[in-house]
């Protein structure tokens, strides 16, 4: 609860005590002194939800619907347990995040919960394949805004659409992606950053779009790319060395980022890591870095080359002048 109260940060939530038993919105077992449900809709909420909301194991009411929320669903792989309650004298199990913006796929767990007799995820910014109605269901509420690939639930999306909603996932499928990033063709024009050759994607541009996060190795999937650009972020962490398998990748602009660790070995010149904190760049990349360790080998022979010269010269003169003295 403490983690979930971390990532809300909300002025309009009173869970200032050390006990989340006495929090507003939340109820807990008297005996197993577990949280069993979290009703905190309507209340002008922003932020992310936690993936540690996943430790709730007695959690049965979850209801977050009309505030506005961001970021994706967290796993709920570990609420499998969940014990029924009974809500209006029907035995209900109730997840709801309806009326928010969150992002990002619909994490399989939540239609892997058994005892889930409500869904509520309309009116988000949700993408990827439209979910099915299964059938240990009692309600599963579908309505609009999502912007879901296909409008038939249960379709796969384009293996394209698939791909790069895995490499936005490091950046934590921001909102602008949501917005631009509709139906199931990312080649129709409409998709902002992407630039296609026909059907084949081949530019990814990033570029100063102002988003953080981690680079994923998911952008191999897409094996038709020539550039990708993700230049003046606030991205961290490493290069994947998985990028270094698309074999057509002419340009990989990393510039101007929080980067560090190792730098793959790509082909010459793909890479710039110019203007990152700790940049180590071996052979295949480009930037002052670089310039610096080349310059400082090629300015230490030199200097080496000279030393040598001058003391032999100066062996030379002193064995002259030794003979004609004698």
């Amino acid at each position: 609860m403490f983690a979930l109260r971390d990532s809300l940060k909300s002025e309009h939530l009173n869970w200032s005590d050390p006990n989340p038993f006495v929090w507003t919105g939340l109820r807990c077992d008297t005996r197993s002194h577990r949280v069993t449900r979290i009703e905190i809709g309507n209340r002008g909420i922003s932020r992310t939800l936690t993936c540690d909301l996943r430790n709730l194991s007695s959690l049965a009411v979850f209801d977050v619907m009309g505030n506005n929320l961001t970021g994706k669903i967290p796993s709920l792989a570990g609420l499998k347990s969940l014990e029924r309650v009974l809500v209006n004298d029907n035995s209900h199990v109730l997840f709801n995040v309806s009326g928010n913006k969150l992002t990002g796929i619909i994490p399989e767990s939540i239609f892997k919960l058994s005892s889930l007799s409500y869904v509520g995820l309309g009116n988000n910014l949700l993408q990827g394949p439209k979910p099915g109605l299964l059938p240990e269901h009692d309600r599963f509420d579908r309505r609009c805004v999502n912007n879901f690939c296909l409008d038939v639930p249960g379709a796969p999306c384009d293996m394209r659409v698939n791909a790069l909603l895995l490499t936005v996932e490091g950046f934590g499928f921001p909102v602008v992606f949501s917005e631009s990033w509709k139906g199931n063709d990312p080649c129709n024009g409409m998709w902002i950053g992407i630039t296609c050759t026909g059907a084949d994607v081949t530019v990814i541009n990033f570029k100063g779009m102002g988003l953080t996060g981690v680079i994923t190795p998911s952008f191999v999937l897409l094996k038709d790319l020539m550039v990708i650009n993700l230049s003046h972020k606030n991205l961290t962490g490493f290069i994947p060395q998985e990028l270094t398998r698309l074999s057509k990748l002419k340009t990989l602009d990393v510039s101007y980022n929080q980067l560090d660790g190792q730098v793959p070995d790509f082909r010459t010149n793909v890479v710039d890591t110019t203007g990152n904190p700790v940049p180590r760049p071996i052979p295949g990349s480009i930037g002052p870095s670089a310039g610096k360790i080349v310059g400082s080998v090629i300015g230490g022979n030199v200097s080496l080359l000279l030393l040598i010269g001058f003391a032999i010269f100066l062996c030379g003169k002193i064995t002259i002048d030794g003979k004609s003295e004698s």
